[in-house]
């Protein structure tokens, strides 16, 4: 009788609990018009590992292996305001960076988004990161990038970063 009882009570409170409904297509009067796009929703989790990727191999110092994450046309605008644009400007860039700094990196958040109207696949990352320099000094952020994803292979970047003040 007390298993009975115990399994009623567990039932009716469990019904109680509404299940999460499916997302609906519900317009929203904004009060202000996105200069780009505010329709966006979840994207293919797969292309975070793209980004993900990326990450690895800059930690492990290997540019020859990020660099084939980069589509031909890569755009990337850093968090000190500078651009770079195309693989030759990537690599004059990043190339020594990346091979000659102990780089640490600790992803806090990812996750992708697509725009149906735009047709654009992005990947947001949160990340902590400390660099090394060969002098020894080092450099200590968090960053928020995004990252546009085409055919693949990583197109655009957008790095905010600040530095970690301890």
């Amino acid at each position: 009788m007390r298993k009975l009882f115990t399994m009623v009570l567990l039932f009716s409170l469990t019904s109680c609990v509404e299940a999460p409904k499916e997302a609906e297509n519900v317009n929203i009067d904004y009060i202000y018009d996105a200069a780009y796009s505010s329709d966006w929703k979840m994207g293919d989790p797969n292309l975070s590992n793209i980004v993900l990727s990326l990450q690895k191999a800059a930690q492990e110092n290997n540019y020859d292996k990020a660099r084939e994450l980069f589509h031909p046309e890569i755009e990337v605008w850093n968090g000190d305001g500078s651009i770079i644009k195309g693989l030759d400007a990537l690599d004059e860039g990043f190339r020594g960076f990346i091979e000659n700094y102990k780089i640490d990196l600790t992803p806090q958040v990812w996750m992708s988004i697509y725009s149906e109207k735009l047709d654009e696949n992005w990947v947001l990352l949160w990340n902590y990161e400390e660099y090394k320099a060969p002098d020894d000094s080092i450099r200590k952020l968090f960053s928020q990038e995004s990252f546009q994803i085409k055919d693949d292979k990583i197109i655009r970047v957008n790095q905010f970063q600040r530095d970690l003040v301890e």
